[in-house]
């Protein structure tokens, strides 16, 4: 124990990268824990085609969501992690996110009355909405007290948020509630969290929302590189299910195929909230030119392979027979579809460390590039794919799709005639 302490002495970046990792993992685990409980409750209450509905709509709003982040969970952090009295920075970063959090809410609101399917799902993508606003505020607050190195209080407001929805859903269930129930308290419960982070970042900080014209061009500068390279993230966690969605027309499918993944983005989630917390030391790491960082990206890669590596091999072995015992017999597809999904969501997280690199050094048409190739790589496999495997072949294209994604970013950190360039 001690020569532990003498390491975080001697290297404070180790410490800090730990600090923050272990809270926001705790933060990511606490809501994996609490969100995996709720899953396996409300997939074996609404059963297949209900929660094909379900899987739909929060993976709709998701990537409508996505579309406006922007990558500021990335500059804020960063920004903060050099300066923590950055508070024009923070203030202009806010009125960005609500003012694309507006322009998401016009454009789903629109798909939904307009271009959406059944009523349903129409009534249902309604109800998201505040959901869409909630949590893409939580998630910059999130990201501006990592930059202040108090994940602490974000931690405690995620762990109280998700028990809440949790015991509110399943009581709901309990009494007889529906799908549309489950939807309100979804979208309370983000506002709530949005509210209470903002509150307590605007308490610690005194910052509000603000337009500083130096500090919005930097963003812009800064950003919108980075907008592209999320804004692929987005089309290419989404578009596996919502294509698979629109080229079968079946929910009871759709239901396996997002039941499925969504269990694969639980451990997905839980990896990013301990690498997350190394983003701040990774940008001081890099303004001193420190010539170890392309271990970091090997290292987080191994770990990555290990971890979802152990998971493939429990999921495929044990997946087919255990998901039917638990949440019955209807949902048994999706335990085939269990090993592919933690496949996909491993390649998802393979690049990360390096992408942190290149984000910390300038370097934001990588994963532009990266992105956008796996996306024409998706939409060209998965029609195929689906046509000829259903959701198995989904899955395929996906794996394909975020491998080479994977291969870029990793080509642009170790490849040193790709290092030199922008």
């Amino acid at each position: 124990m001690a020569k532990f302490q003498d390491l975080l002495r001697r290297f404070p970046g180790i410490a800090s990268i730990l600090k923050n990792g272990a809270l926001l993992a705790g933060t990511q685990w606490i809501e994996v824990g609490l969100r995996g409980l709720y899953v396996l409750a409300i997939s074996r209450w609404l059963g297949p085609e209900l929660y094909g509905t379900w899987s739909y709509t929060t993976t709709t709003y998701a990537f409508a969501l996505g579309l406006t982040l922007f990558e500021l969970e990335s500059l804020v952090p960063l920004r903060l992690g050099r300066d923590r009295t950055a508070m024009a920075f923070l203030g202009t970063a806010i009125l960005l996110r609500l003012g694309l959090l507006a322009l998401a809410v016009v454009g789903l609101a629109v798909n939904a009355l307009l271009l959406g399917g059944d009523t349903l799902e129409r009534l249902a993508l309604i109800l998201v909405l505040p959901a869409l606003v909630g949590r893409g505020l939580v998630l910059l607050s999130r990201a501006a007290l990592l930059g202040l190195d108090r994940s602490g209080t974000a931690f405690r407001f995620a762990a109280s948020m998700r028990v809440l929805e949790v015991v509110a859903g399943l009581t709901s269930l309990w009494l007889g509630a529906g799908l549309f129930t489950l939807l309100v308290i979804h979208s309370a419960v983000w506002l709530l969290e949005a509210w209470l982070s903002y509150r307590a970042l605007s308490r610690q900080t005194g910052v509000r929302p603000l337009f500083d014209r130096d500090e919005f061009r930097t963003l812009v500068k800064e950003g919108y590189v980075m907008g592209l390279a999320t804004i692929s993230l987005a089309f290419l966690t989404a578009m596996p299910l919502l294509l698979t969605r629109h080229l079968t027309n079946d929910l009871s499918l759709t239901g396996q195929f997002g039941l499925a993944t969504q269990i694969a983005a639980l451990v997905v989630i839980g990896a990013q909230g301990l690498l997350a917390g190394a983003l701040p030391v990774v940008a001081r790491a890099t303004s001193r030119g420190d010539p170890r960082l392309p271990r970091y990206a090997a290292f987080t890669a191994l770990g990555t392979v290990v971890i979802f590596g152990a998971a493939y091999a429990l999921a495929h072995r044990f997946g087919p027979s255990v998901v039917p015992v638990l949440l019955g017999a209807g949902f048994a597809p999706a335990g085939a579809l269990l090993a592919p999904a933690l496949l996909v969501g491993g390649l998802s997280v393979l690049p990360i460390g390096a992408w942190h690199i290149l984000v910390a050094s300038g370097r934001r048409w990588p994963g532009v590039v990266a992105g956008g190739l796996a996306a024409l790589v998706l939409v060209w496999l998965l029609p195929s794919f689906v046509q000829t495997s259903g959701a198995a072949g989904a899955m395929t294209a996906a794996a394909v799709a975020w491998g080479v994604r994977a291969i870029v970013i990793f080509l642009s950190v170790f490849m040193p005639s790709w290092r030199a360039r922008p």
